[in-house]
């Protein structure tokens, strides 16, 4: 099996994981998959707002950030709708997911379904098919997992990120 890596609470979240923590008080047990900082960039790149993303919670660097998170911009709504989909009210750690590969479910807020599975043989975690890079940061009462990609419903991922029609016929999913 291989081993899970686990950090501490002062694993880099990035700016865009920093605000959808800022959503919740730190007494709470959530469990919040916050996708790692390139697949936020990825996801804005996507929308596209190329910008480039500044990670750094650093007040200094902030000041100068290339994307603002004000509240009622299009950024913290678009934040805030995949927080509800990302963000479970129970605390779910790593090792609480079975190794036989047996299917974990809950509900996040937004009544999206959450699915975590143990892959074997090399024991990685998945959520709704997306890898798990770093499990169990603890935040208070919160267990952060850092996913590679966004998880977010189809209808408003469809929503979101533009169609294209390539030459080949093939849109940005592969379909």
């Amino acid at each position: 099996r291989a081993e899970e890596k686990k950090r501490t609470d002062q694993e880099n979240l990035g700016l865009f994981g920093e605000h959808m923590l800022s959503f919740l008080p730190l007494d709470l047990p959530f469990t919040v998959f916050i996708p790692t900082p390139s697949s936020f960039q990825s996801l804005m790149d996507a929308i596209g707002d190329s910008k480039p993303l500044n990670t750094t919670s650093d007040p200094e660097v902030q000041g100068n950030k290339s994307y603002s998170l004000q509240e009622g911009n299009r950024n913290h709504a678009l934040i805030s709708r995949i927080f509800g989909f990302s963000s479970a009210p129970v605390r779910i750690e790593s090792s609480m997911i079975p190794p036989d590969g047996i299917i974990v479910e809950i509900e996040s807020l937004s009544g999206f379904r959450l699915n975590l599975v143990r892959i074997p043989p090399e024991g990685t975690i998945h959520v709704n098919n997306l890898v798990c890079t770093t499990m169990d940061i603890s935040r208070g009462s919160i267990v952060i997992h850092l996913v590679e990609g966004v998880l977010m419903e189809g209808e408003f991922e469809r929503s979101v990120i533009p169609f294209k029609d390539d030459d080949d016929g093939v849109d940005d999913n592969g379909n």
